[in-house]
């Protein structure tokens, strides 16, 4: 039985219930597609008979307007001889030819020949009618004795045409012998005579018979096509209900073998689990039933249900250990996270401590020993924050939280800069750096300066650490300019040991180096270069990346591309800026910190700025302060117990007056997103611990506007070459100090005219401009104005695209007027004077320091402990800090470099 119905539905498969449809809905689709084809004619075909109807009527309608204007012309130059009218008629005739243009559109209309004859007679009478027009034009014209030569071009030389043509027409002889007057009488008459009318009438009468044959032809043409629509009608009803009716069996057949089947198999499965919690397939059965494929589907569902019911046992176990795998892992993360946050927090808080107190003990008198002992102190903090800083760069790669910063920076400062800053690493090495400029780089790029600066000093830094011999090249190059974007290439090449061929992927692997000698030689942690191939691939959305290629025994290559934007202008805050503000000893500091260590080093290291300081150890104290007192700014530790800094900063920003006082954020925490709260909280600045004291000092005159003390610009005045009052007046009256400048001046940069010219022959213009800098800058401290504005010109005209126009040939001239001035200047100093005495003694003081720094003498810091008094009895009280700063972090370049300290 059982056997006999599984044939029975197999019948009824969907594949043979589908093609019966299928067949069915051709078929029909076929005639309604026929039907509506010929449909589409057939009402073509009318539109089309009565749309020439319409253009019939049209022309003839044309034809009379036509005719009538030509008689009216015609009449009118017989009966006033105005030449005008004359003009108008054959104008008519032989440009418009309306007339002859209606009878070939209805010829166009492919007429039988009865129509075509008719179409014939009309255009006969119409040549006729035109012959008795000219007789009538003739007579006027040979009445008044009008010519064709009595109007030459008038016209474009069509009158002359038209009158001509009237006066090759013969007269008839009955009109010969006529007097004027009588020509004239006669001209007119045969216009009105009844043979004028006749005519005219008899050139209509065939176009109106053409026009009733064609109407009748046009009729029988509309009631064709009339009875053709309304068979396709009938054809296309009738495929219609067909349809109607087709699809109501097919919806019947759908139901039964379709629809109520799954509805029943749908009742099955929710009458047996509507009361179960969860969904248990091992207890569901169904009757099979409907097509053959769904009655198949039920017996195949009864099967497998239990063995589905196991797989989703066991994918449940499975699931269950997933999600704990997840939250093992999302635990893990968020501990990882946290023990990051909280390392650096515990890790920079005591290391700020150790580094202020670090700074303040640098500043006293001590021994060898002890200097030392601070030496290795400081390069022992240093290297730990370093590493912290890696750790926590490398943990926001990780996390995806690297974020780039997008403002407009001095491209040129910051390579120059960042070659300074290496170049007494190398120099300790006795490693030569050499800078190598290519290609119009643009001054000012829009772009991230910090970790572009980190990249940098990291290739270079490693480039100087691996390489014992030869010397380190650091490139940059304008690689493509499109439009207001720029590609440059740097890129750092060494003599060093090299790296084997299997190891140049892996050294960009974070922890790992080129082999483990290299740890136990140099030290390292290995994360330098994962974290700067991140930086370059962040940069530029993985479009480029840190390329390498090296040889072992010769040498390594790293390079990248960095895409900018070129930047209109950039305003960079420079530390000796003029702008007014408060003045830096009667500036008022709030400092808020919880940890009493750091808020004694803190308030110590500000107080060696010349800085009135005023402490709260907690949120609240800080804003009961602020009730009563009004600070010229407010430093704020993020992280305190009973209320944190930006809740403080919030409540500050609340009270009347402190809408603009500036205030400084300073925390031991630096992950991502710290600095968005303080800015997001009313913070206007932010500062990481451990802070570099030269780093908060920069903060601080930043938004306090405080000026530093500078000399001031000379007078105009003044002598242009060389203005000597000036530049003694800016240092104090120190001619000793001022020789001394002068004399390293001439010999430090005797050659730069000679160097900036060779660089500009050879179109290495941004070499030109990096020496051109410092120019500017020196001929500006030694009040030679003319040089300074001569270099300043040169240097703008090599930043624009109109390098033709750089002519050097004023700035040779100034350039050799201002040093035979300065060579001048210097024949003048008198050893023997006795007003000089403590001038030179400053001077032989400060060239004994200048000398070690120039040849990078770790001595130079005994010498200055030595001589630590008479230094600060001659120098300014700013200036003198500086040095101290700088000689405590063996910053010699800075020194050698920095003019200014000695005014």
């Amino acid at each position: 039985m059982k056997v006999n119905e599984k044939k029975d539905r197999s019948a009824l498969k969907s594949r043979n219930i589908t093609i019966c449809a299928v067949v069915v809905f051709l078929l029909i689709t076929a005639l309604t597609l026929m039907s509506s084809r010929y449909m589409t004619q057939c009402i073509n075909r009318e539109n089309t008979a009565q749309s020439n109807r319409g253009e019939l009527s049209d022309l003839g309608q044309e034809l009379a307007d036509a005719s009538d204007y030509l008689t009216d012309e015609a009449r009118k130059f017989s009966v006033t001889g105005d030449i005008e009218h004359l003009y108008n008629y054959w104008y008519e005739v032989y440009e418009e030819k309306t007339r002859d243009r209606v009878i070939n559109s209805l010829s166009a209309l492919d007429p039988p020949e009865n129509e075509t004859a008719l179409l014939a007679e009309a255009k006969k009478f119409s040549d006729t009618l035109i012959k008795t027009e000219t007789v009538s034009m003739k007579l006027m014209l040979t009445a008044k004795g009008i010519t064709a030569k009595q109007f030459g071009d008038s016209k474009g030389g069509r009158l002359a045409e038209y009158v001509s043509i009237v006066e090759d027409t013969p007269l008839p002889e009955e009109y010969s012998g006529l007097s004027p007057d009588e020509m004239k009488k006669r001209s007119r008459e045969i216009l009105y005579d009844s043979f004028y009318n006749d005519s005219k009438t008899m050139i209509m009468s065939p176009i109106e018979r053409f026009r009733q044959a064609l109407n009748k032809r046009l009729d029988a043409e509309v009631e064709s096509a009339a009875a053709g629509r309304e068979t396709a009608l009938v054809i296309q009803l009738v495929c219609s209900v067909s349809v109607l009716v087709i699809v109501g069996i097919v919806l019947i057949v759908f139901e039964s073998l379709y629809v109520r089947p799954i509805n029943d198999y749908s009742e099955s499965l929710s009458k047996r689990n509507e009361n179960s919690a969860e969904f248990d397939l091992s207890n569901v059965r169904v009757t099979p039933k409907g097509a053959y494929e769904l009655f198949r589907f039920g017996e195949l569902f009864n099967r497998l249900s239990q063995i589905l019911q196991n797989e989703l046992k066991k994918r449940e176990t499975a699931e269950v250990q997933m999600r704990q795998a997840k939250e093992e892992a999302d635990r893990a993360n968020s501990a990882k996270s946290d023990f990051l946050a909280q390392m650096s927090h515990e890790l920079r808080t005591p290391l700020n401590a150790i580094t202020g107190y670090l700074y303040m003990l640098s500043n006293t008198s001590l021994d060898d020993t002890q200097k030392r002992y601070c030496t290795n102190i400081n390069t022992a903090s240093e290297n730990l924050l370093g590493l912290i800083n890696n750790v926590l760069d490398f943990s926001k790669i990780e996390s995806g939280s690297l974020q780039l910063e997008y403002t407009d920076f001095d491209l040129v400062k910051l390579i120059s800069d960042t070659y300074s800053i290496m170049e007494s690493t190398a120099i300790a090495k006795d490693i030569p750096l050499r800078l190598d400029i290519s290609g119009n780089l643009p001054n000012f790029v829009c772009g991230d300066p910090l970790r572009l600066r980190q990249v940098l000093v990291n290739l270079i830094g490693n480039a100087v650490k691996f390489t014992d011999r030869g010397e380190v090249v650091f490139s940059c190059k304008c690689q493509e300019t499109k439009g207001r974007s720029v590609v440059i290439m740097f890129s750092v090449s060494d003599s060093g040991e090299g790296i084997p061929q299997d190891r140049l992927e892996s050294i960009f692997e974070p922890f790992i180096q080129s082999d483990a000698g290299v740890t136990r030689r140099h030290g390292g942690t290995g994360l330098g270069l994962p974290i700067s191939q991140s930086i370059v691939k962040a940069a530029s959305g993985g479009k480029y990346s840190i390329e390498v290629t090296s040889q072992l025994g010769k040498g390594s290559c790293f390079s990248f591309l960095m895409a900018f934007d070129v930047a209109e202008s950039s305003q960079v805050q420079s530390e000796n800026d003029t702008s007014q503000g408060v003045p830096v000893e009667k500036a008022v500091i709030l400092l808020v910190d919880d940890n009493s260590v750091n808020l004694d080093i803190e308030s110590e290291i500000l107080g060696t700025y010349g800085l009135q300081v005023d402490t709260a150890d907690s949120g609240s104290k800080a804003i009961e302060y602020c009730h009563s007192h009004s600070p010229d700014m407010i430093i704020l530790d993020l992280h305190m117990p009973d209320m944190d800094g930006y809740e403080t900063a919030r409540h500050i920003r609340e009270l009347p007056d402190f809408g603009l006082t500036p205030i400084i954020a300073l925390t031991a925490d630096v992950v991502s997103g710290i600095e968005q709260k303080a800015y997001e909280a009313g913070m206007d600045g932010y500062i990481s611990k451990p802070f570099r004291p030269d780093d908060l000092r920069k903060m601080i005159y930043k938004h306090l506007h405080i000026r530093r003390e500078m000399p001031e610009k000379a007078t105009e005045q003044g002598d242009e070459v060389f203005d000597c009052v000036a530049c003694l007046d800016a240092l104090g009256g120190s001619k000793s100090i001022l020789f001394d400048i002068i004399k390293r001046f001439i010999s430090d940069h005797g050659n730069d005219q000679k160097y900036i010219c060779q660089h500009i022959e050879a179109g290495s213009y941004m070499n030109a401009r990096i020496i051109l800098h410092d120019i500017m800058g020196l001929s500006g401290n030694l009040c030679c104005r003319r040089l300074h504005e001569s270099a300043k010109a040169l240097n703008d005209t090599l930043k624009t695209d109109a390098l033709q126009n750089a002519d050097t040939k004023d700035f040779e001239e100034q350039w050799h007027k201002a040093v035979s001035r300065l060579e001048k200047f210097l024949q003048l100093d008198d050893d023997s004077s006795p007003q000089n005495v403590d001038d030179q003694k400053n001077s032989q003081l400060v060239k004994g320091l200048l000398d070690r720094c120039k040849a990078f003498d770790i001595s130079v810091a005994e010498y200055f402990q030595q001589h630590r008094a008479e230094f600060k009895k001659f120098m300014k009280k700013t200036n003198f800090r500086r040095l101290e700063e700088y000689i405590n972090r063996y910053d010699l370049l800075s020194i050698t470099q920095s003019e200014d300290l000695w005014r």
